[in-house]
């Protein structure tokens, strides 16, 4: 199937969620990258993995630098809730955070009764200066809107790739990425997962042009041993077959 711009815009709603810091800091965004079948409490539903910036947790001077002591516990927080695509919110342990080593990436779960989409993982070394990309994440209020609004930005180019940049900032663009938007997805035109978002502004003296960038999605699949898909090519999502959601159980 071709991949159209409304499909990767729909692939970025369905598998992306807003991250609400309960204590009202940094608020995020994240694209959900695995799910699989699990109990809880004795309800059957799915654990979702949902990758996004260290930085939304946790400080950026800290979260660029390598060799991270991440063994160490996370820091006080009274924790998070994700919001879904259908506006649902879940609560996530800060406990279960797991943070990038030597990008400034973060992982963490949540649980749910209900079925949502994963994103596909593409490969960002195939990506060149003809790539065209997309960013997309949940802004935060601007001063004419009291909620957070959901932002689509694209197609723009790869400007270039920078494997030494701190936080494993490698990937420069110029699509626009908002407070708010930080760990949503770089996705590629053809729907897949490309890297995540949150380098913000940078503005090169020599060029009249302000840089976003983000960190590669290879930084993440060689940290949790996830296969990157070469010529990736995501299915629309109203091409996938659709699955029924496990209700809840009664009790």
């Amino acid at each position: 199937f071709p991949v159209t711009i409304s499909d990767v815009e729909e692939i970025a709603k369905q598998t992306t969620v807003k991250i609400i810091r309960i204590d009202g800091d940094n608020p995020g965004t994240g694209a959900i990258v695995q799910k699989q079948k699990y109990i809880f409490k004795g309800q059957e539903g799915y654990l979702y993995t949902v990758l996004t910036n260290c930085h939304v947790f946790l400080n950026s001077k800290f979260c660029d630098q390598e060799n991270k002591p991440t063994s160490e516990p996370m820091p006080n927080s009274t924790g998070y809730r994700v919001e879904t695509s259908d506006r649902q919110q879940y609560i996530s342990e800060i406990s279960s955070v797991k943070i990038h080593p030597n990008a400034d990436l973060a992982i963490f779960k949540f649980f749910s009764t209900r079925e949502y989409e994963t994103v596909r993982i593409g490969n960002a070394e195939q990506l060149s200066a003809s790539s065209k990309v997309y960013v997309f994440g949940w802004a935060v209020p601007s001063k004419t809107s009291r909620d957070r609004r959901a932002r689509f930005f694209g197609p723009g180019n790869v400007l270039g790739t920078d494997r030494k940049a701190a936080g494993g900032y490698q990937i420069a663009h110029k699509l626009e990425l908002l407070p708010g938007m930080s760990g949503g997805p770089l996705l590629h035109e053809n729907g897949c997962l490309v890297g995540i978002n949150g380098g913000g502004g940078k503005r090169d003296p020599n060029i009249p042009v302000i840089e976003f960038s983000s960190v590669p999605i290879n930084l993440y699949a060689s940290w949790q041993n996830i296969q990157v898909v070469d010529d990736c090519r995501a299915t629309p999502l109203h091409k996938r077959i659709s699955h029924t959601t496990i209700s809840h159980a009664i009790h």
